[in-house]
């Protein structure tokens, strides 16, 4: 899957899976050295590709939030099977 090979993509999913949900702004805080636009477009790919949900919660302000979906929970086992093979 050429999304996981994308600078970020793999860390940002790790770290919503370690956040449970988040919003943006926690999200850009808990991956130093992330810009704000390269955070907004792998999230937009991940949603896109289903591994992290996305939920507007109406209110004032507007909010965010992502949390790993089930699709995303699978590809975490995957990674970490990965992980074990290769150490």
């Amino acid at each position: 899957m050429k999304l996981m090979g994308a600078k970020w993509s793999i860390e940002i999913l790790l770290t919503i899976a370690d956040l449970q949900v988040t919003g943006f702004n926690q999200l850009h805080q808990s991956l130093p050295g992330i810009s704000h636009k390269v955070l907004t477009d792998r999230l937009k790919q991940l949603v896109t590709y289903r591994l992290v949900s996305r939920t507007v919660v109406e209110r004032i302000p507007l909010r965010v939030i992502y949390k790993i979906s089930p699709k995303g929970s699978t590809m975490l086992i995957i990674l970490e099977q990965l992980n074990n093979t290769s150490n």
